[in-house]
């Protein structure tokens, strides 16, 4: 499940390992490093302390990582939205998350 998810946000974002690693804060990179952090973390069940050293980062920036992205997809921010949309239909699949979204929403996201 773990390469499943790194290679769905490496091909819908079009980066490489190597750009979602770089120490910068443009959007276009920090959403899909902070959506591979939420997945890892919520549909792999690995620790912030294993998924830190392989995305690059220490272990409270994952927990920050984890956290915005759950925030972003509350208030349906577009680009998250894209991203995750993207994502899921690379792992064949609609993951919600944690019940965070009605039901409402969950059709929106859907169709």
């Amino acid at each position: 499940m773990k390469d499943r998810i790194i290679n769905a946000v490496l091909t819908a974002s079009g980066l490489t390992i190597e750009e979602l690693r770089e120490r910068t804060r443009v959007r276009k990179v920090c959403i899909p490093r902070q959506m591979m952090c939420y997945l890892l973390y919520h549909r792999t069940g690995m620790s912030e302390a294993h998924i830190a050293p392989f995305i690059g980062l220490d272990r409270t920036t994952v927990i920050h990582s984890i956290h915005k992205i759950k925030a972003n997809l509350e208030v349906a921010d577009r680009l998250t939205l894209t991203y995750f949309r993207k994502i899921n239909e690379l792992l064949d699949d609609v993951w919600i998350g944690e019940g965070l979204m009605s039901v409402d929403f969950k059709e929106t996201l859907i169709g």
